[in-house]
C-alpha cells in the first residue's frame, strides 16, 4: 500500500496533467472544458459523481452546467431543472450562503439544513462542495460524492485548484470569444460602410482596405496590401497627385490631421471626386501608430455644384444683358440681387442697391400699390391659394438724381438660397408711356369729336320722329328710326371700344371689394330675363347655397355675365340657357350653358381676341363689336380668374368663369 505522502504526489502530478490538458484544449468547446474538469475532479478526489453549476452576476441563481457520467447514469429524474434560486435550494447551496466550502461526510445523518432530493435522484451518501471564487465573487459551485472514505482538505485542494485552472482557462475563452465577436463586427462595419476606408502603418505601408475600397477600384486585396499607399492602384491615375498622397501621408505620420478633395479611378473607368482624410493614432505615449485613411464619394455632390456654378454664370449673363431691370428682394423687402440694367433704371451703383428697401425707390404714393402686389405675389405661396399669373403694376421709380421713371413691374415669388423671396421685373415704359398718352389724348379727342356730332344728329333725328320739326310720312319715319338705330350701335361700339382700350392700358383701377358671387349671378339673369322670354327661351339658375364670398370688383363681375348670358340669348332660338355656380377646389366656377347652335372648332382660338366675331355672329347677330369676350377676359385677369370655353355634351355652348377663393 502506498504511502499518505506517495498518494498525495500521485494526485497531485495527476491534477498537474490535468491541468495541462485542460491548456491544451483550445479549440474544445465550453460543454467539452467543463465536462473535462468535472470528471478528472470526479477521478482525483475519488468521487463516485459530480456536479458543476454556474452562478449570475449577483449569486441569487444557480444554473446546471455538467454531472458527472456516473451520475447521469445512476439518476432516474425524468425531467432534470438547470435553474436552482439559491434561495431554495438545500444543504448543498450552504456553500454559496455561508462563501465557503461544505463537508458532509455522513449525508443520511440528520441536518436541519437538508430539504431533501426529489424521487429518482442518486442515493448521496457523502457530499462536499465548494465555491470557486472570481476576486470577491463566487462564480462557480463544484460538487463531488460518495467517496469511500470521508472528505478532507486535501480533496478540497484537488478540487479547488482545478476548478481555479478550469475558470482561467473559460474566462481565457470567453474573452477570446468576445475579441473574435468583437473583431467580426467591427470587420462588418469596415467594410460594409459606404466610404472607403482603410489602416496603413506610420511609414504608409496599407495594411488593411475594406471591401468598399478593393470594390470600387475594380482589384484584389492582394493587389494593395503591403503597399505603400501612394503606390496603389487608387493613384496610379496622376504622378502629381501621388506625390501629393504621399506628402499627405508624411504630415499625418508627424501627427497631422489632412483632409483633401482628390480624384480616384474607379473601376468604371471614371474619375470620381472624393473627399479624403488621413487621421493619425496615437498610443498611450503619444506616438503615432497608425494611419487611417478615409474617402467619401462626391462625384454627384461635385457635379450637383458644378451645375448650379453653372445655371448661376448663364442666369447673370441673361440677367446682365436683359433689358429689363432684374431685383431679387427677401421677404423683407431688402434687396439680395440686381442686374446692370437695374443700375441703369435706377441711377444707383449695385453696391447702393444690395441690402436696401425696395421701397426707397418708389415714389411715396405708388408704394401702397406695390406693397399690395408683393402681398399677392406672396399669398401665391401658400397651401390651399390657386396659382395665378405674375402680379403686374404700373410704378414710378425716382432716380438718384431726382429724375421720375415709370416702369411696369411685374411680381413674382420664388427661392432664392433655399428662402422665400421675390423677383421683380421691371422695365422703363417712359417712351412708351408718352406714346400711350398720346395715343388716349387722341382718342379721347376722337371720341369727344365723334360724340357731339353724334349726339347732335340723334337728337335731329328724334326732333323729326316726334313731328316737332313738322309732319313725317311713315315711310320716312322707318329711313329715320334706321338712322337712329345706326347711331346708337355707332355710339355702343365706340364706348365699348374705349372701355377696351382702357382695361388695356391699366387706366381703369379695380374695386375690390368681399362679395356674393351667387347675388351677382342673379342680377345678371334679372336683367336679361326680358330678353330670353322674348324669344320664348327658359333662364334658369342652379346655384350652390354655400359659396363663400369672394374679393371681386362686383359690377365688372356683373359686367361679365351678363356679356356671357346675352351671347347665349342671342344664339339660341329653341330650348333656353342654364347658369349654375360651384365650388371647384380653391376656386368658384359659374357655368352659362344653353342650347344653341354651338361654336366650330376650328373658330375656338378666335374667341377671346380683339373683334374676334365669328362668321355665325356677323350672319346672326351684325350690330356686334367682337370685343366682349376680350373685355371679359381683361376683366377676369385683373381678377386672378379665368374664363374658357368648356366641352359640351349636346348642342349649345358652355362658358365658365372662374375666381380665386381668399386664403383663410
Amino acid at each position: 500500500m502506498n504511502s499518505q505522502p506517495e498518494e498525495l504526489m500521485r494526485l497531485n502530478e495527476s491534477r498537474l496533467e490535468a491541468l495541462l490538458k485542460l491548456n491544451q484544449m483550445t479549440e474544445a468547446s465550453l460543454k467539452e472544458i467543463t465536462d473535462f474538469a468535472l470528471e478528472e475532479a470526479v477521478r482525483l478526489t475519488r468521487s463516485k459523481l459530480g456536479y458543476l453549476a454556474f452562478l449570475n452576476d449577483d449569486e441569487t441563481v444557480m444554473t446546471m452546467h455538467s454531472w458527472s457520467k456516473a451520475a447521469m447514469g445512476e439518476c432516474a429524474i425524468i425531467d432534470k431543472p438547470i435553474v436552482y434560486p439559491v434561495v431554495t435550494t438545500g444543504l448543498w447551496g450552504e456553500a454559496v450562503r455561508q462563501r465557503k466550502p461544505v463537508f458532509t461526510n455522513d449525508y443520511e445523518a440528520p441536518n436541519p439544513l437538508k430539504k431533501g432530493y426529489p424521487a429518482g435522484h442518486v442515493r448521496v451518501l457523502r457530499h462536499m462542495n465548494a465555491p470557486i471564487f472570481d476576486g470577491r465573487k463566487i462564480v462557480i459551485v463544484a460538487g463531488v460524492g460518495n467517496k469511500d472514505d470521508a472528505y478532507d482538505e486535501s480533496d478540497l485542494r484537488q478540487l479547488t485548484l482545478l476548478m481555479q485552472g478550469m475558470w482561467r482557462l473559460v474566462q481565457r475563452k470567453r474573452s477570446e470569444e468576445a475579441l473574435r465577436e468583437s473583431e467580426r463586427k467591427m470587420k462588418a462595419v469596415f467594410d460594409q460602410t459606404f466610404q472607403l476606408m482603410g489602416l496603413m502603418t506610420p511609414d504608409g505601408t496599407l495594411i488593411e482596405a475594406n471591401r468598399t475600397a478593393i470594390q470600387f477600384a475594380g482589384v484584389s486585396e492582394a493587389d494593395v496590401l503591403g503597399k505603400l499607399f501612394w503606390e496603389t492602384v487608387w493613384w496610379a491615375h496622376s504622378e502629381p497627385l501621388q506625390l501629393e498622397i504621399r506628402e499627405a501621408v508624411a504630415k499625418a505620420a508627424r501627427g497631422e490631421f489632412v483632409r483633401l478633395e482628390v480624384t480616384h479611378r474607379g473601376a468604371d473607368g471614371r474619375l470620381h471626386w472624393l473627399d479624403f482624410s488621413l487621421k493619425p493614432v496615437r498610443d498611450e505615449a503619444g506616438a503615432v501608430v497608425w494611419l487611417i485613411p478615409e474617402s467619401r464619394d462626391i462625384t454627384e455632390m461635385k457635379e450637383a455644384e458644378n451645375a448650379l456654378r453653372e445655371v448661376k454664370e448663364n442666369f447673370r449673363a441673361l440677367a446682365d444683358n436683359a433689358s429689363d431691370a432684374i431685383f431679387i428682394l427677401r421677404a423683407d423687402r431688402t434687396i439680395q440681387y440686381v442686374n446692370l440694367r437695374a443700375c441703369e433704371v435706377t441711377g444707383r451703383t449695385i453696391s447702393d442697391l444690395l441690402s436696401s428697401l425696395l421701397g426707397r425707390l418708389v415714389e411715396p404714393s405708388e408704394q401702397p400699390a406695390l406693397h399690395a402686389a408683393l402681398e399677392e405675389a406672396y399669398l401665391q405661396t401658400v397651401p390651399g391659394t390657386p396659382g395665378q399669373s405674375p402680379a403686374n403694376i404700373q410704378s414710378v421709380f425716382l432716380r438718384s438724381d431726382g429724375e421720375r421713371v415709370f416702369v411696369e413691374i411685374a411680381v413674382a415669388p420664388t427661392l432664392w438660397l433655399g428662402e422665400q423671396a421675390f423677383i421683380l421685373s421691371v422695365r422703363d415704359i417712359g417712351e412708351r408711356k408718352k406714346m400711350e398718352d398720346f395715343k388716349n389724348e387722341i382718342i379721347r379727342n376722337v371720341s369727344h369729336e365723334l360724340r357731339t356730332p353724334l349726339h347732335s344728329m340723334r337728337e335731329a333725328i328724334c326732333i323729326l320722329l316726334d313731328g316737332l320739326a313738322g309732319a313725317v310720312s311713315d315711310e320716312q319715319k322707318d329711313v329715320l328710326r334706321t338712322a337712329k338705330a345706326n347711331l346708337d350701335r355707332l355710339v355702343r361700339l365706340i364706348n365699348t371700344f374705349l372701355d377696351f382700350q382702357s382695361l388695356e392700358a391699366g387706366m381703369i383701377r379695380m374695386n375690390f371689394q368681399e362679395a356674393d358671387l351667387n347675388d351677382a349671378v342673379r342680377e345678371a339673369v334679372l336683367m336679361m330675363e326680358h330678353s330670353a322670354q322674348g324669344k320664348k327661351l327658359y333662364l334658369r339658375l342652379e346655384l350652390d347655397s354655400g359659396l363663400p364670398r369672394v374679393r371681386m370688383d362686383r359690377d365688372r363681375i356683373l359686367q361679365v355675365l351678363v356679356n356671357l348670358i346675352n351671347n347665349a340669348v342671342k344664339f339660341t332660338e329653341a330650348g333656353g340657357i342654364t347658369v349654375s355656380s360651384r365650388r371647384d377646389g380653391n376656386r368658384l366656377v359659374v357655368t352659362v350653358r344653353d342650347t344653341g347652335i354651338g361654336i366650330k372648332t376650328e373658330d375656338r382660338d378666335k374667341l377671346f381676341k380683339k373683334f374676334g366675331q365669328l362668321e355665325i355672329s356677323r350672319i346672326m347677330s351684325p350690330v356686334g363689336t367682337g370685343l366682349g369676350l376680350a373685355i371679359s377676359r381683361e376683366i377676369l385677369e385683373r381678377h386672378g380668374g379665368t374664363i374658357w370655353l368648356a366641352e359640351a355634351e349636346g348642342p349649345g355652348c358652355h362658358f365658365c368663369i372662374a375666381l380665386p377663393v381668399p386664403a383663410v
